[in-house]
């Protein structure tokens, strides 16, 4: 019996989520109008190979270039992550280090973003690489209004099993998270991939409230915004 209500249970989760992506597969993101201020956090530390894609990535955007700005935080790198991201360097893309005694990813983004002055905040890896219209596909979310915007994240690399094997962990947390925010629930979120009001964040007080835990700086930020009840969407 045990066995059994606990596979209905299981059946009826799964019905949910697949009735959260069908719906979401019908939501698209719309035009920007490309005239809100855009800053763009990224946390670095020891990245030095992956972050020329990333900024090159950057530059590409299809958005105007003065409406958005990159802020590059460095966490106590010991490899050759400055001199990577020279070359790069420029008025609205800036590179700071953390202060003696602050560290981890919350401290970079707190310290990245009290440095920068867009309306709305989006946050990436130093390791991604990013299409030519994320600024203006999670920008296009954030207007509709949102508060925050989630989105995927993609594994790309070489055909061995374990990069395959990842990538469907990936893929299958986004459908998950997609499927939940479709729902009224969201639950999941990846600071790769993720997009915020200033506002909200004013609101939430920042990374404070949970600065002394080690990570789920994504995770803990979507769920402060819920428990407030912030708008969340997702664009898939």
């Amino acid at each position: 019996m045990l066995v059994f209500g606990l596979s209905v249970s299981y059946a009826l989760l799964l019905l949910r989520i697949a009735r959260g992506w069908y719906r979401l597969k019908k939501v698209k993101c719309c035009d920007t109008n490309q005239r809100s201020s855009v800053s763009i956090i990224v946390a670095v530390r020891n990245e030095a190979a992956s972050l020329p894609a990333l900024l090159k990535s950057l530059q590409a955007q299809h958005y105007p270039a003065d409406r958005y700005e990159v802020i590059l935080v460095d966490d106590h790198s010991t490899d050759a992550s400055e001199l990577a991201v020279r070359p790069y360097l420029s008025a609205h893309m800036r590179w700071y280090s953390l202060p003696p005694g602050q560290y981890a990813k919350k401290a970079a983004l707190a310290f990245g973003i009290a440095q920068s002055s867009g309306s709305y905040l989006l946050t990436t890896d130093a390791d991604c690489v990013l299409p030519a219209n994320w600024i203006s596909q999670l920008t296009a979310v954030l207007d509709k209004p949102a508060d925050m915007v989630l989105a995927p994240v993609r594994i790309r690399g070489d055909e061995r099993f374990l990069t395959a094997f990842q990538g469907l962990d990936v893929a299958g947390t986004m459908l998950l998270t997609g499927a939940a925010v479709q729902e009224h629930y969201p639950v999941l979120a990846n600071g790769a991939n993720l997009g915020f009001r200033r506002s909200l964040l004013d609101r939430l007080g920042g990374y404070a409230p949970h600065a002394a835990r080690s990570s789920g700086d994504d995770i803990f930020l979507l769920h402060a915004a819920v428990q407030c009840g912030a708008q969340v969407n997702f664009c898939p």
